[in-house]
């Protein structure tokens, strides 16, 4: 009976959080748009949809290897080494997207915040991935709901208030900040033995085995995405925000 109702627990509150959270864009975008204007909100767009392509990087292959991994040799501390050096990776790597091309200071400021946003999350999914692996995924979902909820909220009254979009991407990225730390670490602490030393090895076939997951999923998001980089070489970031 107990293993019922948390099987319902973690349906429900795993449904919820990921539902909510696949809907921020939408949220953001909307609120972008009708608060600071359509040259914002085509230069949110196309920073936001390159931090989502960017994010792949930082997931690589997302909880599927870590949740499903056969002979269970990688440690957890290992899992979040690499993960650190994946969303490391996200942000260098769009820091030099920008200066190729050659992006004023508000748009790249724009781009890194939006990315930084990102790997956040994807710091996360490696805390979600431990929790997952220990039938945990009840807190997965409500940890998703509150940052979504919280991070929107937060977003829209300071981009009232300010009318400033750096501001209202700064407040969502604090949200996100405090909520990883007292929420998601504190609920996976006991899961992860910090004095174990790292195999690197481990890390490394993380990438290795993890690759064809990982390509896939980002050659398939960026020609998703390639018409945006043809506006935003070509044209205007009102077209962008229209588009």
């Amino acid at each position: 009976m107990n293993k019922d109702i948390q099987f319902k627990k973690n349906f429900i509150w795993n449904i919820l959080g990921t539902g909510i959270n696949a809907f921020n864009s939408l949220f953001f975008m909307i609120a972008v748009t009708r608060i600071n204007g359509i040259e914002n909100a085509g230069v949110f767009t196309i920073g936001y949809a390159t931090a989502c392509i960017i994010y792949v990087i930082g997931i690589y292959a997302g909880r599927i290897y870590q949740v499903t991994e056969p002979d269970k040799s990688i440690t957890n501390k290992e899992y979040i080494i690499n993960r650190i050096i994946t969303v490391a990776l996200m942000n260098i790597l769009v820091l030099a997207f920008c200066l190729i091309r050659k992006y004023d200071a508000y748009k790249t400021i724009i781009f890194l915040l939006l990315t930084f946003y990102k790997s956040l999350e994807a710091f996360s999914e490696v805390i979600y991935g431990i929790l997952q692996k220990n039938e945990k995924l009840e807190i997965v979902g409500k940890s998703l709901f509150i940052k979504s909820i919280v991070s929107i909220c937060a977003f829209i009254v300071v981009d009232i208030i300010s009318k400033n979009v750096i501001l209202s991407i700064i407040s969502a990225i604090i949200i996100w900040i405090i909520i990883i730390i007292l929420f998601d670490l504190k609920k996976s602490k006991t899961h992860i033995d910090y004095s174990k030393k790292v195999n690197w090895k481990n890390v490394l076939k993380i990438f290795r085995f993890g690759f064809t997951t990982f390509a896939i999923a980002f050659l398939g998001l960026y020609i998703l995405n390639a018409p945006k980089y043809s506006i935003d070489t070509y044209l205007g970031n009102d077209i962008q925000t229209i588009f």
